[in-house]
């Protein structure tokens, strides 16, 4: 089952995503005979055991410097800086070299370790020194084309200040070393102490409204809702008691790509895509037609005729945020109401109405009156999501975790120490680009959006 970014946001509300993911697990139960498989939405900052949003948002009021990395906060993120120009412009410091070459994704980061380390700034509550060779400046520069004395002043603005922030979107995650970018940023970021403070912290942008919320229910292929590990005995034993059902797998679903190799191998049979058009979306659009040609059976629930609904086997169709109650999740963790405007048109259901009445048709009741039935099952079992009741978001949102009523939210992850105790450092070793321009592909291309684009 996939269920990720598109022309909408995942399922676009919470509580209809925790549904799907509930739906899922009891299919690879067994009561069904189509086996579906997990979906993935990419979340890197689990990879460093760090679950979830990881900074302290708002960075241009309670921030001292803002590292915006691969990313135009203009024509992505208005929203962020409330329609003003974006950060490089505003910036009393900047370091725009848009012809860098994109062999230096991991090695601009070395660089400032380098320069930190070497004067004595590390000062966070860290583990695992990084091993091995460090890039030098001279190195770095020769590759990259940036200059090696903009290098030493970025990297001296960052150290010395009181409280840093990085900012970071997909010019840092949709590389074959997206994992170990993402890694890298968190290895600066703590070794400078920028964890765990306001106005600190590694920020991804997200690509849609409630890509967050999607991640805290559970889409994604290794967690329960709340980042809950799906290879945890006792947290597999209470989702099973609580969803009535013996068992539930202990082992990770497929990722996006995976599912997508997995049916062009003709080794998937059926596929259930909510809210996402990989048609459109997919960077090689020959190899998603022949995966999905390759399906006995493909179901597409969506709010418009989809390049991929149109060759569906069937479609199901489905409200839009406006069309519906319940929750978004967005980049800061915070939980919000959102509240029905209007009546969905036609045959169109809200997505949590479909899941329920397909779960039911293949054997598993899911009998919910309302969506706040549903947020008071997440409630029960999500931790993290305890304290966050629809009474409570009448008037304000709250971030998680916030364990029970009466906690006020955590806006600012990590004060005092690490989830895992003490941050772990990783050691990044430089891999070159999976493709770089020859004489049949001279140029560079890079994936982005703007803010009314959405892939």
């Amino acid at each position: 089952m996939l269920v990720t970014d598109g022309d909408r946001t995942p399922l676009d509300l919470k509580d209809e995503g925790y549904l799907d993911y509930v739906l899922r697990r009891a299919i690879e139960e067994g009561i069904d005979p189509v086996k579906a498989v997990q979906m993935c939405t990419i979340n890197p900052a689990q990879w460093f055991k760090l679950d979830g949003e990881i900074g302290c948002i708002a960075p241009g009021k309670i921030a001292d410097i803002v590292l915006l990395k691969n990313l135009d906060t203009f024509e992505v993120e208005k929203v962020i800086v409330n329609g003003k120009p974006d950060f490089a412009q505003r910036a009393e410091y900047s370091f725009n070299y848009p012809q860098y070459r994109e062999s230096v994704r991991i090695m601009r980061v070395k660089p400032d370790e380098f320069v930190i380390e070497q004067e004595g700034a590390i000062k966070a509550r860290i583990i695992g020194l990084i091993e091995g060779e460090l890039l030098t400046e001279e190195l770095v520069e020769e590759i990259s084309g940036i200059p090696k004395d903009q290098l030493i002043e970025a990297a001296r603005l960052y150290g010395q200040a009181p409280a840093a922030s990085i900012v970071y979107a997909m010019g840092i995650t949709q590389h074959t070393t997206g994992t170990d970018n993402v890694k890298s940023l968190a290895n600066l970021a703590m070794l400078c102490g920028n964890m765990g403070i306001t106005g600190g912290g590694v920020n991804p942008l997200r690509g849609q409204n409630n890509v967050q919320g999607a991640c805290d229910m559970g889409g994604l292929p290794n967690v329960y809702t709340g980042y809950q590990k799906v290879d945890d005995p006792a947290v597999r034993e209470r989702m099973a008691k609580a969803w009535g059902v013996e068992k539930l797998p202990d082992k990770p679903g497929l990722t996006v790509t995976d599912m997508m190799e997995r049916a062009h191998e003709g080794k998937m049979k059926a596929l259930y895509i909510i809210g996402e058009n990989p048609m459109v979306s997919d960077p090689n659009l020959g190899h998603a037609k022949k995966s999905m040609e390759n399906l006995d059976f493909l179901i597409v629930q969506d709010i418009f005729l989809t390049e991929t609904a149109r060759i569906a086997d069937v479609v199901l169709p489905a409200a839009s945020f406006a069309e519906k109650e319940g929750t978004f999740s967005n980049t800061e963790r915070r939980v919000q109401m959102v509240r029905k405007a209007l009546d969905p048109p036609g045959q169109a259901m809200e997505d949590w109405k479909i899941i329920s009445d397909l779960s039911r048709r293949m054997g598993y009741p899911m009998e919910y009156a309302n969506s706040r039935a549903i947020m008071n099952e997440i409630n029960e079992v999500t931790p993290s999501y305890r304290g966050i009741t629809y009474d409570r978001l009448q008037t304000k949102g709250l971030t998680w975790p916030c364990p029970d009523t009466d906690h006020p939210g955590t806006p600012c992850l990590h004060i005092g120490k690490f989830t895992c105790g003490l941050g772990v450092f990783h050691a990044i070793d430089y891999i070159p680009p999976a493709e770089v321009p020859d004489d049949e592909y001279p140029l560079y291309l890079t994936t982005g959006r703007v803010l009314y684009h959405f892939h």
